[in-house]
């Protein structure tokens, strides 16, 4: 065999290879970009002074205008005497932050009020709008039922760019992970058979290690944007973060993550998470 032909046999073997497994790295395919953010911005209401002012969630939010806002605990009400109360509903609250970066939105009520829920706002067209509440696990003991509140998931179905996308925003109960798994559950079998890319974020109120472990079936199609990418973030309280319990859950197979990062802040007790995420074309 001539030298000329062993070089080139070499080539094949070497570039050839590495052709064909470059059509496996999601990297180098062509994807949109969004910019997604979730924040539990209790009703705009500062911490640790506790002041209401709604103009300092917004001024927050502002500091990266997402394309995707997920907001729970949106609503305010606070009794001034036995007569009277001075409030700001949660659809208020919605549509004024709306307006002010040009999105649309759906809010949806929770915890058996007229007032307070979670919200969607997009700068991408909405097709659908939904809501729906969650199931309490059924082994709850009577003190339980009794601190148990009822939970609820807010949803869009969103066009990137012509790739129809699901989004959730929900705030998880307060009663360990019995009860987290069980809304959790919900909202992963209302979702998962979507056929189409879907993010699920909120504040779930348990860390993340113990979430993933308890829910195998869910995490092996999601994943927490910043632990994909094994960056730890920290997110309550906003004075002083030691703990993350908001998050952005995306489908792994239909999300490249770019990057994710908080913002301080003490317009809440939380503080948000953004993350920029490329939604896979298929």
């Amino acid at each position: 065999m001539k030298i000329k032909d062993k070089v080139f046999i070499l080539f094949i073997i070497l570039f050839g290879g590495f052709y064909m497994n470059a059509q496996d790295i999601t990297f180098f395919k062509e994807d949109i970009k969004i910019k997604v953010m979730t924040y539990n911005i209790r009703g705009g209401k500062s911490y640790p002074d506790n002041v209401q002012n709604l103009e300092n969630i917004i001024k927050t939010i502002e500091k990266d205008s997402p394309d995707i806002l997920m907001l729970q605990e949106v609503g305010y009400r606070e009794r001034i005497n036995w007569f009277e109360y001075k409030e700001q509903k949660g659809q208020e609250q919605t549509k004024i932050i709306a307006e002010k970066f040009g999105m649309d939105y759906y809010f949806y009520l929770t915890e058996n009020t007229d007032y307070f829920g979670n919200a969607i706002l997009s700068k991408y067209p909405i097709k659908e709008k939904f809501g729906y509440d969650l199931p309490l696990p059924t082994n709850l003991t009577s003190e339980e039922q009794k601190k148990a509140w009822q939970r609820g998931a807010v949803g869009l179905i969103i066009d990137v760019n012509g790739v129809e996308i699901m989004v959730i925003s929900t705030h998880l109960g307060l009663l360990g992970i019995k009860e987290v798994k069980s809304e959790l559950n919900e909202i992963y079998k209302r979702s998962i058979n979507s056929n189409m890319p879907v993010l699920i974020a909120g504040d779930f109120n348990l860390e993340y290690e113990e979430i993933k472990s308890n829910l195998s079936a869910m995490f092996y199609d999601f994943g927490s944007v910043n632990h994909e990418i094994n960056k730890r973030l920290k997110t309550i309280p906003s004075t002083n973060p030691n703990r993350q319990i908001d998050y952005i859950l995306a489908t792994k197979k239909d999300f490249n993550i770019y990057d994710c990062k908080t913002i301080s802040s003490q317009a809440s007790d939380h503080i948000p998470i953004i993350s920029i995420l490329g939604v896979k074309k298929n």
